[in-house]
């Protein structure tokens, strides 16, 4: 009989001293801590801010010019329309017609104006003055509505925005020299006592009675 082997025991090994732990080193990637991206955040934002800030101030600057523009364009032309009737003023080719040419209007709730009289036409449009001033646009008032800023021709508006010229200059006034009448217009217009904007023209009359 073979008698039963007796089973082996495993030779314990020695732990001896601890080991370490092993771990992984990571590489450095670069990242950002809290100390660095506050002040950079800090700084976008102010950056951002004035990038804003900049761009608002340049859209009012550009605003505030296109409407300067705008109001003296307005007071160009009203003045150059006004003058080129102005000069007319008194004509009466054939000398037929009683005109009082050129004359102020005597100031009223109506506000300061400018009456002309001009022998320009017949009845009909296009035809030949007939000796009178009783046909459209042969009678021509100017006035300034100081409460509607509006300035008008034969109340019809000319002008809008139209504002107290500066110091209290007159809208209308004439001079006088013997035979000789010259005009002088100032207008004054803008939104805002900033924006206001004074324009002013001399009209010599050439057809004095």
């Amino acid at each position: 009989m073979h008698g039963r082997r007796s089973p082996r025991k495993k030779a314990r090994r020695s732990k001896g001293p601890c080991r370490p732990a092993s771990h992984q080193v990571l590489p450095d990637i670069g990242g950002w801590i809290l100390a660095e991206i506050v002040p950079a955040l800090a700084i976008a934002v102010l950056l951002v801010g004035f990038l804003v800030e900049s761009t608002i101030a340049v859209r009012r600057c550009l605003g505030h010019w296109d409407r300067v523009l705008q109001t003296r364009q307005s007071l160009a032309a009203a003045l150059w329309y006004m003058g080129r009737e102005i000069r007319m003023g008194g004509c009466n080719p054939t000398g037929e017609a009683s005109l009082e040419g050129v004359d102020l209007v005597p100031e009223s709730s109506e506000g300061p104006g400018l009456k002309l009289a001009m022998d320009l036409r017949g009845a009909s449009p296009g035809s030949r003055p007939d000796g009178d001033a009783d046909d459209p646009d042969e009678q021509v008032r100017y006035r300034w509505a100081e409460a509607d800023a509006v300035l008008s021709r034969n109340r019809q508006p000319v002008a809008s925005g139209i504002r107290p010229n500066p110091a209290g200059e007159p809208l209308f006034s004439m001079r006088r020299n013997g035979d000789r009448v010259l005009v002088r217009l100032f207008l004054t217009a803008g939104s805002s006592h900033e924006e206001a904007m004074s324009l002013s023209t001399s009209v010599a009359v050439r057809n004095v009675q």
